[in-house]
């Protein structure tokens, strides 16, 4: 009995001494025990015990080691080199609200410090910062940003202040039918569409009455009638286009209208030659709008106004001396300078 006695008592931690060295040595206020000492009073396996060792694991256990955990963990007493500091855990520690000791992570964080926090170029969140050559990089390209977008915005407010554009622009030239004087048969029709004419020039007749002539100089754009048709003086049988009278007409929009003046200097770009630029000046500004003799309004079959944005022709003429009748109808760019 007395050898079992003796045995256990130097298994177990007796009360107000120091622990025994075995490694799950326990009891209340026991001395420093082994790694895996218990806590004081109701000892449980894995509980670490006042002065715990290296992995000591009970709560509230002054002086524990590097690995010490539970809440407040680290308190003074019984300090010895490997041991927690004073209220502080060591790296890892996870008790809340300790202040922290050297080497320790952030003043009463949880689960302990990161061992890059407080290296240079590293900000509070642990990221890598930027230099100081990075950062006036940064600035250098914000001020050209602003400065380009500055520059960009002021020249498009000045060229809409300065300058009218639109490509609503044709190459065309006065036209004049070619109307019967009478009804009959077409006996004869001397051109096709794409021929030059001459002022007077015969280009057909029809049976038994005058013949037909040419009222301009120009060229013929438009053919609707052979040999030998019955004709009237109801419908055209043709189209010529005065060459001597040719212009670019813009269809302007009548929100725009008032900037347009005659005279006013225009550059003129032609589908047909590329990229090359003309210049000429506003010949005219017609009275009416496209379709201001079409006559009614537009009507919805509701009854409603339906409001659309209308279109006043303007003339526009050539400075250049270039032949513009076998363009006749081709696509044109304006832009017209206001002041």
């Amino acid at each position: 009995m007395e050898n079992e006695k003796t045995k256990i008592e130097n298994s177990e931690g007796k009360p107000g001494s120091g622990g025994g060295v075995s490694p799950n040595a326990g009891g209340p206020g026991g001395g420093p025990g082994g790694p895996n000492a218990g806590g004081p009073g109701n000892w449980k396996p894995g509980e670490g015990r006042p002065g715990g060792g290296p992995n000591a694991f009970g709560p509230g256990g002054p002086g524990g080691g590097p690995n010490a955990g539970g809440p407040g963990a680290g308190g003074p007493g019984n300090w010895k080199p490997g041991d927690g500091r004073p209220g502080a855990g060591g790296p890892g520690a996870g008790g809340p609200g300790g202040p922290s000791g050297p080497g320790t992570g952030r003043p009463g964080g949880p689960g302990g410090g990161r061992p890059e926090f407080g290296k240079p170029g590293m900000d509070p969140g642990g990221k890598k910062g930027l230099s100081k050559k990075q950062k006036r990089l940064v600035r250098l390209l914000v001020l050209i940003l602003v400065f380009g977008g500055i520059i960009t915005g002021g020249y498009f407010y000045w060229d809409y202040l300065t300058y009218f554009s639109t490509q609503n622009a044709k190459v065309t030239a006065r036209m004049i039918n070619i109307v019967p004087s009478s009804a009959g048969r077409l006996t004869r029709w001397n051109v096709r569409e794409g021929d030059l004419v001459h002022e007077n020039e015969v280009i057909g007749r029809i049976e038994n009455t005058a013949y037909l002539r040419s009222p301009v100089n120009g060229r013929v754009v438009k053919s609707s009638v052979t040999v030998n048709q019955l004709v009237s003086q109801a419908a055209s049988i043709g189209v010529v286009a005065d060459t001597s009278d040719m212009y670019i007409l813009a269809n302007i929009e009548e929100t725009s209208i008032m900037k347009i003046k005659e005279g006013q200097p225009v550059s003129v770009k032609l589908d047909a030659f590329g990229r090359v630029s003309f210049d000429g000046s506003v010949a005219e500004i017609d009275m009416l709008t496209q379709d201001a003799l079409g006559g009614g309004m537009n009507l919805t079959t509701s009854g409603t106004f339906a409001k659309t944005t209308k279109l006043i022709p303007v003339k526009i003429r050539l400075y250049d001396d270039i032949d513009l009748s076998l363009i006749l109808g081709t696509n044109a760019t304006i832009k017209i300078r206001l002041r």
